[in-house]
């Protein structure tokens, strides 16, 4: 469109141009024919000069009508001659002109065309940034999404750690006080059974020894108590010596 808007300007001024050289022609042509009508005339008045001259009689003087009218064409004719040369310096200016802009329109269109040139691919340099813009904004739109997406998942797995965190520690916590009730249970059990043990450990001793030593009877014992005493005695030496029986607490 450059190009083409290039083009019509230089038509537009070589059609000026031509006609004003058209106008000059004219001009120019209507002075050479002015000026050939006046070179007639001059000629055709040396003519009436040389038969006047050749008559020797002085016909023309300076105040005849003659004389002025000659001096008339003669004022006319230098001016046609100017005009005549102004209008040939013209016609060359013109055609100077002419032919500089011809010319200068090929080096115009050889612009034309770098410029055109240029033109695409800034154009097809624009539709790639424009293109990459595009990207970039999906690209930025979805790491955005993608962003969100993770801060939402990784909120609610931190919810969801925590909430698991504390159960589990509600959960240590309430084994760590079960064990520890379990142990203060367990040593209370443990005393509690050794100071039975220790107890039966000593009833038991002072039991073997009353049966080593044999029955014996305090006063005011009953022959009945003496009786089973004595039973009892015989009993315990059974198990006593019964095979296989080494503990006390299987005695009992």
């Amino acid at each position: 469109s450059t190009r083409r808007v290039g083009g019509n300007l230089i038509e537009s001024e070589l059609r000026q141009l031509d006609g004003n050289i058209y106008h000059a022609t004219l001009k120019l042509d209507k002075s050479k024919d002015q000026l050939a009508a006046l070179q007639k005339t001059i000629v055709d008045q040396d003519n009436v000069l040389k038969e006047i001259d050749t008559t020797s009689k002085p016909l023309v003087t300076d105040d005849c009508p003659t004389a002025r009218k000659i001096r008339l064409l003669e004022n006319r004719l230098d001016k046609s001659l100017i005009k005549y040369n102004e209008a040939v310096s013209i016609r060359r200016t013109y055609e100077q002109i002419v032919k500089r802009l011809k010319e200068e329109q090929v080096g115009f269109d050889n612009q034309l065309a770098a410029i055109e040139r240029t033109l695409e691919a800034k154009a097809h340099d624009y539709q790639e940034l424009l293109n990459m813009s595009h990207q970039a904004n999906c690209a930025k739109e979805s790491a955005k999404k993608e962003l969100q997406d993770f801060q939402k998942a990784y909120a609610a797995e931190r919810i969801a750690k925590d909430e698991e965190l504390a159960k589990k520690k509600l959960y240590v916590q309430g084994k760590a006080d079960q064990t520890f009730k379990l142990e203060r249970k367990d040593k209370q059990l443990k005393q509690k059974e050794a100071d039975a043990a220790r107890q039966q450990l000593d009833d038991e001793n002072q039991t073997h020894q009353q049966l080593e030593s044999g029955p014996t009877r305090t006063p005011g014992e009953s022959d009945a108590d003496a009786e089973r005493l004595a039973k009892h005695e015989a009993a315990f030496k059974t198990i006593r010596d019964a095979p296989g029986v080494t503990d006390v607490n299987d005695l009992l």
